[in-house]
């Protein structure tokens, strides 16, 4: 029973290790016109500024809000002011990979189903000698 149950465990581990979503690289613009406000990691040259999914704001060239500054000496604090877009070098938005996770559900779907199978056809007697 328990290589049944680790043979469930691993493709369900791989599935949390890949990840549904993953942070993409976008452009300032791209940041402007996004209507939803997904998970942000904001880049600059002295800190990192990681913004949960709506605690921030973007206002003309400036973004507002909430969230965890990392700076270059490794120093966390919080983080509640604005930024201005001008001093960004990277921002990187968390987003849905749906292809991915399609294929990796599929995956764990026909490995589960395929233990099952082996599960009821081990259980099942060939002679058919069931009372015996």
């Amino acid at each position: 029973m328990k290589k049944y149950f680790i043979s469930i465990l691993i493709p369900c581990l791989l599935i949390y290790l890949t990840g549904c979503y993953s942070m993409e690289i976008v452009s300032k613009e791209e940041l402007i016109q996004t209507s939803d406000k997904p998970k942000l990691l904001v880049k600059t040259n002295e800190k990192e500024i990681t913004f949960n999914q709506g605690d921030y704001l973007v206002k003309n060239d400036t973004i507002y809000g909430q969230g965890d500054c990392r700076t270059i000496n490794s120093i966390e604090e919080p983080f509640d002011s604005s930024l201005g877009l001008a001093d960004v070098n990277e921002i990187q938005m968390e987003e849905f990979k749906t292809g991915e996770t399609i294929a990796l559900a599929s995956i764990v779907i026909v490995v589960i189903a395929g233990f099952l199978a082996l599960a009821a056809y081990s259980t099942w007697s060939l002679d058919n000698s069931w009372g015996k």
